[in-house]
């Protein structure tokens, strides 16, 4: 087939695609083995970041409590070192079991 045939058979090729798509009869699949694994691994890195910024909320406001309200500020400091041990230590066991250790 000549270029120029197919030239010539590209707006019938064009309105039978608008058709498709007209009708909603086109459609695509993508398959990505990998997807599930990296979905949970994004979300494990998600929850890091939010426990770390709520870590540092907890820290930031200790500090501000600290002049005014001291034991109030002081218990903020001890539950921040608490969950900030706590994340760090799972953390650590996550890894180990991941990597076979």
């Amino acid at each position: 087939m000549e270029s120029s045939d197919l030239l010539a058979a590209l707006p019938h090729r064009l309105d039978q695609i608008t058709a498709h798509l007209a009708n909603s009869d086109l459609a695509t699949h993508v398959d990505v083995p990998q997807l599930p694994s990296l979905i949970v691994a994004l979300q494990k890195v998600a929850n890091h970041i939010f426990s770390g910024l709520v870590l540092a909320g907890l820290l930031a406001a200790s500090v501000i409590l600290m002049p005014y309200w001291p034991r109030l500020g002081l218990t903020g400091f001890v539950i921040a070192e608490v969950v900030a041990l706590y994340m760090v230590f799972t953390i650590f066991v996550s890894d180990s079991h991941r990597d076979g250790r």
